[in-house]
């Protein structure tokens, strides 16, 4: 008796690890528009990012932005980062600067997170733009709107492309 005890036991603690297991790959690589990219990404700065998803949007003739995730620096300091096409360049990124308003049920209303006149950075061969927020007491956005716009000229040139970000996790 005491023994069946010990294998029911067994069976729901492992049972409940492998939910667990599961629950956190899905959040890692969340998917947009019902792509699963669990099993795309090869990058190991990729494997560090949380709430991971593809996104194969154009910003425009020069940017494509193929994923998006969020590297966690410390309690309230985030990047969010934007994943390039390989063939993008540092004279297509210093073309333009780019913008994050973010909405969510407590502390933003669309509001301006940041203005960035970001630099091309490689990592693992890879192409990315990480943009820095300071995010306090946050861990949920409804939505981020990412958009560009010429370089340190937003009067002059207004919106020339944008995308969408919904249900995005700050926290692992």
């Amino acid at each position: 008796m005491r023994r069946i005890v010990h294998i029911i036991a067994l069976i729901t603690l492992l049972s409940s690890c492998k939910e667990e297991a599961k629950n956190d790959i899905n959040r890692k690589t969340k998917p947009v528009d019902g792509i699963d990219i669990s099993k795309q990404s090869g990058s190991t700065y990729d494997d560090q990012l949380f709430d991971l998803r593809l996104v194969n949007k154009r910003l425009n003739e020069d940017l494509f932005v193929e994923e998006f995730g969020v590297d966690k620096v410390n309690d309230s300091i985030y990047k969010l980062v934007l994943k390039l096409d390989s063939n993008t360049t540092n004279d297509d990124v210093l073309k333009y600067s780019i913008g994050v308003r973010g909405m969510n049920n407590t502390t933003y209303n669309n509001e301006l997170l940041g203005a960035y006149a970001p630099l091309l950075e490689e990592i693992d061969n890879n192409r990315y733009l990480r943009l820095r927020a300071v995010l306090p007491n946050t861990q949920y956005f409804d939505s981020l709107n990412f958009y560009i716009y010429a370089r340190k000229n937003w009067k002059g040139s207004g919106m020339l492309g944008s995308f969408w970000i919904r249900d995005i996790m700050l926290v692992e």
